[in-house]
């Protein structure tokens, strides 16, 4: 169980047919006075702030789904959520601590071990951009720095060729300046190759990566993010999951 919240887990239906209905899952977050003084918001209590849960990204090992994303308010950032499900969807289990004013956000696996999310800490400002790492198909993470000189930015786009080969790219200020970096060594390390007042493209590679087979789609009626897989027949969806994820008060 995480320390910034606790994990509630409700029945999901197994896949089924393309458009099936699977029932709704909620992840809360227990805002704790110190959370609420950390993020500078003001919720009284006949007045208290709602929690949203937000996902943005999602890929696969060969063992397990992982989707990576947030919890937050209509002003910030509360803390970062990963979730995994080893059986395509119908349980699903948190294998990395929640960190608190952080956002993870790009999911990738090279291979059906080795895998990669991105993150960064703050709210107005993007601060510290890192990786999450994993080399068991997404059972064990390990937080990796991608440089000690970088204090502000985020990852706008990165790509693994294989569990050693990477690269990736910082913005370090909206869009206004990125920062092209690789890494030989699976993100251990990373060498800086160019920068420019632009946004900075992935290298291209001697064949295009796959077409994705996890989806995440909103669902607005439902209030809730769909999990879908690509399957012979279309998209299934195998897993919804709530927006709503609590509120803080003081």
């Amino acid at each position: 169980m995480s320390p910034l919240g606790l994990l509630v887990l409700l029945a999901v239906a197994p896949p089924g047919v393309q458009g099936s209905a699977p029932s709704p899952q909620q992840f809360t977050f227990n805002c704790r006075p110190e959370d609420i003084a950390a993020a500078g918001l003001d919720c009284p209590a006949q007045s208290p702030c709602p929690v949203f849960l937000e996902l943005n990204g999602i890929d696969s090992s060969a063992s397990s789904i992982i989707a990576a994303g947030d919890f937050h308010t209509e002003r910030a950032t509360l803390a970062s959520v990963l979730l995994a499900s080893s059986d395509s969807g119908k349980t699903w289990t948190e294998p990395f601590e929640r960190m608190p004013l952080t956002t993870l956000d790009h999911v990738q696996f090279a291979d059906p071990d080795h895998g990669w999310v991105s993150g960064w800490a703050g709210n107005a400002l993007p601060q510290r951009p890192f990786l999450l790492a994993t080399i068991d198909g997404g059972k064990s993470w390990r937080k990796l720095p991608i440089g000690d000189d970088i204090d502000t930015g985020s990852v706008a786009h990165f790509r693994f060729d294989s569990p050693n080969v990477g690269s990736l790219v910082v913005d370090t200020g909206s869009g206004k300046h990125q920062q092209l970096f690789q890494t030989i060594d699976g993100g251990e390390s990373w060498e800086l190759q160019r920068e420019a007042d632009r946004a900075i493209p992935l290298p291209r590679t001697a064949s295009p990566p796959p077409d994705p087979v996890w989806r995440l789609q909103a669902d607005s009626a439902a209030k809730a993010y769909v999990v879908e897989h690509h399957a012979s027949q279309g998209w299934e969806p195998v897993a919804r999951i709530l927006l709503a994820a609590g509120t803080c008060s003081e």
